[in-house]
């Protein structure tokens, strides 16, 4: 199978969860000043989701790796896989801020299904 999937899937949820946390928070009050500081907000999502998703990512490699051994079509295992990102994300917001975990979980988990399901898996 295509590494790139894991790549693509991984930097694609990352960007896209970033995205949206920051945009959510820059627009809850709409002043000008909240807008301009989700930027800001947008580098540090990214950074520290860069870094509290490197277990995920290691779980993820292994689970990859064992899969592409396996004959299962690949509809089962992008469902896996986007399954393994999904329990990884609220697994990571549990540990860090059980508080922030129904927003946190709902914008990563859905980039992470989003771009699992629009990216191709095929066989090499």
């Amino acid at each position: 199978m295509n590494w790139s999937y894991i790549f693509k899937h991984w930097s694609c949820t990352l960007l896209l969860g970033s995205t949206i946390s920051a945009l959510v928070y820059g627009f809850e009050s709409l002043s000008p000043s909240e807008i301009s500081k989700s930027l800001v907000w947008f580098l540090i999502y990214l950074i520290f989701s860069i870094i509290y998703s490197i277990p995920t990512l290691i779980v993820y490699f292994l689970a990859f790796y064992m899969l592409s051994n396996m004959k299962i079509d690949i509809m089962w295992i992008k469902f896996i896989l986007i399954l393994i990102t999904v329990t990884g994300i609220t697994l990571t917001t549990l540990l860090y801020d059980p508080n922030t975990l129904e927003k946190l979980t709902m914008y990563y988990a859905l980039s992470a299904i989003v771009s699992g399901i629009l990216f191709r898996l095929k066989r090499a």
